[in-house]
């Protein structure tokens, strides 16, 4: 799932303002391509509370990922942090470049950084620099972002276009250990969080909300909002509560390792906080391996308590990691975490 999860969630996404309604008519669509009424397309942004645009959006999305945003919104989880730029043909929206606007933590130093996402064009309105256009004024609206860097995720069905458009393909990194998560005389409880309950999906909320940062590393503070849509899109399944640690843990375990997607608590953890919640999981089973499992991280680990000779990082040539400006504070074995993601 958690393989599955970030091809699906790297071709998606995107945020920044999403303010009140802002429409511009008519811009400069290219003639020629043949798609139909284009010269009826407009350009729409920051439309996050225009019902029909929105659903349309969501329509959309759902055609080309198979995903969907609409819940995020009733839940109230998509902030002012997301904004989309379309071109609507009418109240329908054809092409969309979205972007988030965030705060990066690297190595103790918080810089500005910009994501794109949820890059997607109807079928019948390809071939006419939508996508260009779109890409050009999100990037436009927020200007440079001075110190920081803009960054995306891609399928390989479109990663020849980023590098025409000033991106550069940066490593992708996959990293893992051999915990041990066994040996605690008394281990916690877990309770598993149903995004459908009201006090579930409220404790998910403050957790995200005020969360600690899990890497001083790499990590994205105050991504509360792309973290909601992950739990109520990708890994609904996989949220588990340790009441007593105060601690969200989001993982799976496949075959014989464990897929750990995320940690979130309002306190700094050790890896044994994790360990002893994980082992709870499985309880009698860690002996087969000698209290030790695998552990792959979808983010980068930065636990007092996990040396860095213990971590194991490779590069992925399978997935599309992009980068607009260089980024050199982001050495080797550095990975923008899962939740984050758009």
């Amino acid at each position: 799932m958690a393989a599955a999860a970030e091809s699906l969630v790297s071709a998606v996404f995107g945020i920044a303002s999403a303010l009140k309604p802002v429409y511009t008519g008519g811009i400069g669509v290219r003639k020629g391509g043949g798609a139909p009424m284009r010269n009826r397309l407009r350009l729409v942004s920051r439309y996050r509370d225009n019902h029909s645009l929105r659903l349309s959006f969501n329509r959309l999305a759902q055609k080309t990922f198979g995903i969907d945003f609409e819940g995020w919104y009733q839940k109230g989880a998509w902030d002012d942090s997301y904004a989309c730029y379309s071109f609507a043909d009418g109240e329908e929206i054809v092409a969309n470049v979205s972007v988030t606007a965030m705060t990066m933590l690297l190595d103790g130093s918080t810089l500005p950084a910009l994501q794109v996402g949820t890059v997607m064009t109807h079928p019948g309105y390809r071939g006419q620099g939508l996508f260009s256009t779109l890409m050009g004024e999100a990037l436009a609206s927020h200007g440079e972002q001075e110190g920081g860097f803009t960054f995306l995720f891609a399928n390989a069905s479109v990663a020849d276009l980023y590098p025409k458009l000033g991106f550069r393909r940066r490593p992708f990194y996959r990293i893992e250990a051999d915990v041990e998560i066994g040996g605690q005389a008394v281990a916690p409880r877990l309770r598993k969080l149903d995004v459908n309950r009201a006090e579930d999906w409220a404790l998910i909320v403050r957790l995200a909300r005020e969360r600690a940062p899990l890497s001083g590393k790499c990590s994205a503070p105050g991504s509360a909002s792309i973290f909601l849509w992950y739990c109520l899109n990708i890994f609904p399944h996989a949220l588990y509560y340790a009441e007593d640690r105060e601690l969200l843990l989001v993982y799976e375990w496949s075959g014989e390792k464990i897929q750990l997607m995320d940690a979130v608590s309002p306190r700094p953890l050790l890896m044994r906080d994790i360990a002893e919640c994980l082992a709870a999981a499985r309880p009698g089973e860690e002996a087969a391996n000698n209290g030790r499992w695998p552990v792959e991280f979808h983010f980068t680990p930065d636990f007092a308590d996990l040396a860095s000779e213990e971590i194991r990082w490779r590069e992925d040539e399978e997935e599309f990691f992009f980068v607009r400006e260089e980024c050199a504070r982001m050495p080797p074995g550095y990975v923008i975490p899962l939740s984050a993601r758009t």
